[in-house]
């Protein structure tokens, strides 16, 4: 029996959530923030098609005027819900250098990026590279943002 080096398998996992993706991107729907630091609440109702009060219903506190949800937090709620994620981020801490394609094409069905602006803020990419940004309507790129600092894919298990 010979074996597949990890990376050749590795490789083909993402290629496999592509084609289930396509139709799973056109099942996005664009959810608007309701708070000033509601993005990863919205972001979070588009990836998994819940609406925004029911992601914000499962996090226990009140206040997302103030204090926005961490990527953390969203990894947590995506695996509680059936979800998987792969997180990519700018600077590659073990090897204490940045990527040197950055940010990375689409890799998932769906995305949550984590990009900067005035602010640390989150944003929904589509397999096609289209972005939803829950503060905003209308479709955007990634690099419509000053900086992107990681990136999520998103996978139903």
């Amino acid at each position: 029996m010979s074996h597949r080096p990890f990376s050749e398998l590795r490789s083909r996992m993402p290629l496999a959530a592509q084609a289930e993706g396509l139709k799973r991107a056109e099942e996005v729907i664009h959810v608007l923030q309701k708070e000033s630091a509601g993005c990863v609440i919205a972001s979070l109702a588009m990836a998994t098609g819940q609406t925004y009060q029911q992601v914000r219903d499962w996090f226990l506190r009140g206040d997302f005027d103030t204090y926005g949800i961490s990527y953390v937090d969203a990894h947590a709620y995506l695996g509680e819900h059936g979800y998987a994620v792969i997180h990519q981020w700018k600077h590659l801490s073990p090897r204490n250098c940045d990527r040197s394609v950055w940010p990375p094409k689409p890799f998932a069905p769906v995305h949550i990026c984590f990009v900067m602006g005035s602010g640390t803020h989150a944003v929904v990419m589509l397999q096609d590279g289209t972005v939803f940004d829950p503060n905003r309507e209308g479709k955007h790129l990634l690099a419509d943002y000053a900086q992107v600092s990681g990136v999520t894919g998103v996978y139903k298990t």
